[in-house]
């Protein structure tokens, strides 16, 4: 939006008079003006934890930088903060030393696909590489389906960062 000089507002007016919303939107009414904020992306490894905190989800920076997804990671985070401060109410110990469990348990988890994703979002800023492997998708039902599966975490996304996956499927 700051590289285009655009608002949020207009944004949203132009997205609303498009043909596939316009019809759905033509008797909405504006009740109040949007407000949005950048939501902290899991490119960075952020600090997630202090004395008598543990931060989850959004808050922890784990939006997956290449989709926006972020329910999935927000959960994982939940389950590992639940077992930490179960942990920690035991021996009563809530000390920024005792949560940094939940650091290791929830990067050892997720990291790697953040990484992943990081790669992702970097290879998509080149309309080259971009337009390519859209292409090649509209017309290949393989490419559709490796990209869905990796989209679906059923086939792991770091295939995707690979030169061998542009190398496949130029020839598929």
């Amino acid at each position: 939006m700051k590289k285009e000089k655009r608002t949020l507002r207009q944004i949203m007016d132009e997205v609303t008079q498009t043909e596939y919303f316009k019809e759905r939107f033509s008797d909405a009414k504006q009740l109040e003006r949007p407000v949005g904020w950048n939501l902290p992306l899991g490119s960075i490894h952020r600090k997630n934890h202090g004395n008598g905190f543990m931060l989850l989800g959004d808050a922890a920076g784990l939006v997956d930088p290449f989709t926006g997804e972020g329910i999935g990671n927000a959960m994982v985070s939940g389950q590992y903060a639940m077992e930490i401060a179960a942990k920690c109410k035991k021996t009563g110990n809530f000390s920024e030393s005792a949560l940094a469990e939940y650091d290791v348990l929830l990067w050892e988890e997720v990291g790697k696909e953040l990484r992943t994703s990081t790669k992702l979002q970097s290879l998509a800023q080149s309309k080259f590489l971009l337009n390519f492997v859209i292409n090649r998708a509209s017309r290949n039902e393989e490419v559709q389906n490796i990209i869905s599966g990796m989209l679906s975490h059923e086939i792991p996304k770091d295939e995707l960062s690979s030169p061998l996956f542009y190398f496949k499927i130029l020839f598929s």
